[in-house]
């Protein structure tokens, strides 16, 4: 399951939009009809992935917004457009976009680019070097590096970041969604309420992990997982 954020200015699309990704068993993080007002909620939400139109209204258009989006934040997006010419064409390649869908769309079109895209990012993150990801403090946003991450709390549809330092930073995003997000290569889900960053195990005795100083407990189920990722010798 992921959280999308549509923009988009026609009513009957966007409930389309809505109800094609509510119905593939996504999430609707928020939606929105102008760049002006999708900006700060994009921001406030953190999506996994926008679908985004071109024409909107306002002064900014979807291509504008996306720009913007880039600069703020490491979140993909798709265009989905009834605009094909070759100047709008030119425009989108600046802003490399993960797909861009020609209105009118078909349902298992729309569906299958969304899968492609959020593949694609999860693959980079576990890939490369992960950079900055972004939280929200008090109304501001600031950025955190991975790789700083020591272990991670879920609490329903909430998480808790524990970071180097001493620092938390609590998150409107459910564990699988942060899960989705960290690097592979250096985190595992070692029980249904934790991620642990495998670069700060302390020790391991029994069913639990020290992290940090912290005591973590290790689910049976998570248990051949964790010694897969770990170089025993």
């Amino acid at each position: 399951m992921a959280r999308l954020f549509i923009v988009e200015d026609e009513p009957i699309i966007a409930y389309d939009l809505r109800l094609c990704v509510e119905q593939a068993g996504h999430e609707i993080a928020g939606m929105a009809e102008t760049a002006a007002e999708a900006l700060p909620q994009i921001a406030a939400t953190s999506p996994d992935l926008l679908l985004l139109d071109i024409n909107i209204k306002g002064s900014e258009d979807g291509i504008a917004l996306a720009r913007k989006v880039n600069a703020l934040l490491p979140v993909p997006f798709i265009f989905i457009t009834s605009y094909y010419d070759a100047q709008t064409l030119e425009r989108v390649k600046g802003v490399n976009p993960a797909a861009y869908i020609v209105k009118p769309f078909k349902e298992e079109e729309v569906l299958a680019n969304i899968q492609l895209a959020l593949k694609k990012n999860r693959s980079a993150l576990a890939a490369g070097t992960p950079g900055k990801l972004f939280v929200r403090d008090g109304g501001i946003l600031k950025p955190i590096k991975a790789e700083e991450v020591l272990f991670v709390r879920g609490e329903s549809n909430y998480t808790i970041l524990h970071m180097a330092g001493n620092k938390k930073f609590t998150v409107s995003h459910t564990l699988k969604s942060i899960e989705d997000k960290l690097p592979a290569s250096i985190f595992c889900r070692v029980h249904k309420s934790y991620l642990i960053n495998l670069e700060y195990i302390d020790l391991i005795e029994h069913s639990v992990a020290k992290v940090g100083g912290e005591t973590i407990p290790i689910g049976k189920a998570y248990r051949a997982g964790l010694f897969e990722k770990m170089q025993i010798l």
